[in-house]
Parts: structure tokens; sequence; C-alpha cells
């Protein structure tokens, strides 16, 4: 896996952040803003980290900044994976050779743990 962000996308990322997390927004995680298990495979997000943190240590192949992503969130982000800007709607866009991932994917300007009910 590797993810490809082209210029216009790449201008939308916070100042002064270089390290984020790659992940589902499907509830499944402490960074989700999702409460519901039936977007599992669909919805992603971008968050900056200060520092790597489990179990976000799989190293994502960019040619922009630098990512980690989890072993569970591998399972859906498979492929050479390109991060756009999508011509009329403006959101992002994640997608693979395979077609969109996401079509409107959240990107955080800083952290944001949400509490996890175990």
């Amino acid at each position: 896996m590797d993810l490809h962000i082209t210029p216009n996308a790449a201008a939308r990322f916070p100042e002064g952040h270089d390290l984020y997390i790659l992940t589902s927004n499907d509830g499944s995680n402490q960074f989700s803003s999702a409460a519901g298990c039936c977007m599992i495979g669909e919805r992603f997000l971008i968050t900056p980290i200060d520092e790597p943190l489990d179990p976000y240590n799989e190293l994502v192949s960019s040619n922009q900044f630098t990512f980690f992503t989890s072993t569970y969130d591998q399972m859906f982000l498979t492929g050479h994976l390109i991060l756009d800007v999508h011509p009329t709607s403006g959101t992002l866009i994640l997608k693979n050779e395979s077609g969109y991932l996401d079509t409107n994917l959240l990107l955080e300007a800083s952290p944001q743990l949400k509490q996890m009910n175990v």
C-alpha cells in the first residue's frame, strides 16, 4: 500500500504537522466521529499526531508527510491510494485502482481523541 497526495489535497493539510494517522471513520477507534458500524470500510479520516501511537504502527509509504495506519485498517486500504480533491464537490476523496473508497474523507486540523465506550 502506498498513498499519493495530489497538490490540491496537500494544500488542505494543517500547517505545523508532519505525522498523521489514516484510519477508518466507522466508530471502531478513538479518532472516529461516526457512531455506527454500518460504515465499515466506507469512511476514513486523517488526523495529525505528535508521535506514533498504538495500534497505528503500520507505516504508509507516501509522497508527502508521514502516515501510519493500523493492521485493522489495512484490510480496507489496499493498493495504490490517491488522496485528491473532488472536481465538483470540493471534498477530499480517497481512491485506489478499484475506485472510490471515500468521497468525503475527514481531515482533522488537530488530534481529536474520542472517548471510547468499552
